[in-house]
C-alpha cells in the first residue's frame, strides 16, 4: 500500500513536472513554427521583428543581447493568446479592463478615459486658453464672413455626457460642471453670436423620449441613428444661413441586425478579449431621398474629430452636399489631388461652409489647429494681434513647464542638459518651453504661408 502511494505521487510529480517543461517549451516552439494562428491583436502593429545577426563586435558592446531579447519579446509565441488571456480573466472576474483607456462601468456599458474627463471636467484646459481660441475665432468668423463663408460650430454629445449614470461613482467624486471645456466654449459661443448648433444638449433633451439608441453598450461613439438626427439638424442649419435649398432625405427602414458594426463595439475592441461582450442591438438604416437633386448645392469643409466618420458612413453628405471634404483633425486633405501644391487660401474660400466639430474627449484640442492657421492668414497684423500672441505664448509656456512637472523622465533630460549648457533647471525648463513654442509657430508659418 505504502509502495502504491510512493508510486502514485512520484509518477503525479513527474507528469507535472512534463506539463511544466511543455508549457515552457510551447511558445518557444509556437516562436519558431507558427503552428497556430492567432489573431492580431486590436490597435497593435503586426509586423514581425526579425532576430539580429550575431557578430564578435556586437556581442561584446551588448547590442546583440539586447536587440535579441526585443524582438524575442516581441514576437514570443502565443503572445497574443496570453495577453487575451489576461484581459479575459480581468474583465470576468474583477469587472475591470487591462487597457488603460478603457473604463467598464455599470450594467455592462464601457467608457473611453478621455470622454469620462471630458464630462466631469478632468481634461479641463482653462478659460485663458479657451478665451484666446475663442478671440480667434471671432477674427476668422468675420473674415470669411466678408467672403460670404460660413462658420458653423458643431458640439456633439460624448458617450460620458449622454450616459453619466453608469460610469463608476469614484470618477464622479471631483465634478465641477462650470469647469468643463464644453460649458466654456458652449458660453462663449452663445455670448459671441457664433453660429452654433449643440446637438449635445439636443440629445439629451429628447433622451427619454428616444425610440432607437444612439450609443451601444459596447462604442463610445455613436451610432447609425444617432448620426442621422446630427447630419438632419446640420443640413437644415446649413440650409438656414446659406439659403441654398437642400435636398431632403429620410429614413424609409430601421433594421436591427443580430451583430452590431465595429464602429458600435469600437471600445470592446480595444480590450482584446476572448469572446464578445453582450451588447443591446443597434438600428441599421436605410436612407431615401426625397425629389431630384437641386442644381446648386452647398460647398461644404468638415475640419472634426471622429464623430464626423460616422455621418460620412451614412453617404448623406455625398448626396447633399456639392463637396464635402472631410479634415480629420485638421489633417489637410486637397479637393484637387492633381495640384503639386496645397493651397490653404484656396481651400477655404473656394467654401460656402467651414463646419468645426467635436465631441467632449476632443474639446481639450478643439479647434484641432484650423482656426490657429486660418487666423494667421486673415489676421492683421496690428496691436490687437501681438497682444493676442502674447497671451497665448504666456499660456503655452506654462501649460509646458506643468507638463515637464509630471514627467520624471522628460524632467531629468531636462536637468541633465541644463548642467551641461551650465544653467539652472528652472531656466532649462524654460529654454525647452520656449523652444516649443517657437517651433509650433514655426512649423504653423511655414505651413500657412509655403501653401498660397
Amino acid at each position: 500500500m505504502i509502495e502504491q502511494k510512493t508510486f502514485i505521487h512520484n509518477s503525479t510529480k513527474k507528469l507535472l513536472f512534463v506539463l511544466l517543461i511543455a508549457l515552457l517549451t510551447l511558445p518557444l516552439f509556437q516562436y519558431f513554427f507558427c503552428v497556430f494562428k492567432e489573431a492580431d491583436l486590436f490597435g497593435v502593429p503586426t509586423a514581425t521583428q526579425e532576430l539580429p545577426k550575431i557578430s564578435l563586435q556586437s556581442w561584446l558592446k551588448g547590442n546583440y543581447q539586447f536587440e535579441f531579447e526585443q524582438a524575442f519579446d516581441k514576437n514570443t509565441g502565443f503572445k497574443k493568446s496570453f495577453i487575451r488571456l489576461q484581459n479575459q480573466l480581468s474583465y470576468t472576474l474583477f469587472n475591470t479592463s487591462q487597457a488603460q483607456s478603457v473604463v467598464v462601468g455599470e450594467n455592462g456599458f464601457l467608457y473611453g478615459t478621455s470622454y469620462i474627463d471630458g464630462y466631469t471636467g478632468g481634461d479641463f484646459v482653462g478659460r485663458e486658453k479657451i478665451s484666446v481660441h475663442v478671440e480667434k475665432m471671432k477674427i476668422v468668423e468675420q473674415a470669411l464672413e466678408k467672403k460670404n463663408i460660413k462658420l458653423l460650430c458643431v458640439f456633439a454629445p460624448g458617450k460620458g455626457s449622454f450616459f453619466p449614470e453608469y460610469i463608476p461613482h469614484h470618477y464622479l467624486t471631483k465634478v465641477n460642471f462650470d469647469s468643463t471645456n464644453y460649458s466654456c466654449y458652449a458660453k462663449a459661443f452663445r455670448d459671441e453670436g457664433f453660429l452654433f448648433v449643440d446637438l449635445r444638449k439636443y440629445c439629451l433633451s429628447i433622451k427619454d423620449t428616444l425610440q432607437n439608441p444612439l450609443f451601444s453598450q459596447v462604442g463610445v461613439h455613436w451610432g447609425d441613428y444617432a448620426a442621422f438626427i446630427a447630419i438632419d439638424i446640420i443640413a437644415k442649419k446649413i440650409e438656414e444661413i446659406t439659403k441654398i435649398k437642400m435636398r431632403k432625405f429620410q429614413i424609409s427602414k430601421i433594421e436591427y441586425l443580430d451583430t452590431i458594426s465595429e464602429t458600435d463595439r469600437d471600445i470592446e475592441n480595444v480590450m482584446n478579449l476572448f469572446s464578445s461582450l453582450p451588447s443591446y442591438k443597434m438600428p441599421h438604416l436605410t436612407i431615401n431621398y426625397l425629389g431630384d437633386a437641386p442644381t446648386r448645392k452647398p460647398n461644404v469643409l468638415v475640419v472634426g474629430d471622429s464623430y464626423y466618420r460616422t455621418i460620412s458612413k451614412l453617404q448623406i453628405p455625398d448626396s447633399i452636399f456639392e463637396k464635402s471634404n472631410y479634415w480629420l483633425y485638421n489633417t489637410h486633405v486637397p479637393s484637387d489631388k492633381s495640384s503639386p501644391v496645397f493651397d490653404l487660401k484656396k481651400e477655404i474660400e473656394s467654401r460656402d461652409v467651414i463646419l468645426l466639430m467635436g465631441t467632449d474627449a476632443t474639446l481639450s484640442v478643439f479647434p484641432y489647429t484650423f482656426i490657429d492657421n486660418v487666423y494667421e492668414l486673415y489676421s492683421q497684423k496690428n496691436k490687437d494681434y501681438y497682444n493676442l500672441k502674447k497671451k497665448e505664448f504666456r499660456l503655452f509656456v506654462h501649460e509646458v513647464l506643468k507638463n515637464i512637472e509630471k514627467s520624471n523622465s522628460w524632467k531629468a533630460q531636462l536637468i541633465l542638459k541644463a548642467e551641461d549648457d551650465g544653467v539652472s533647471k528652472e531656466d532649462g525648463f524654460l529654454n525647452a518651453a520656449v523652444w516649443l513654442y517657437r517651433e509650433k509657430e514655426k512649423k504653423n508659418k511655414t505651413f500657412v504661408y509655403n501653401t498660397q
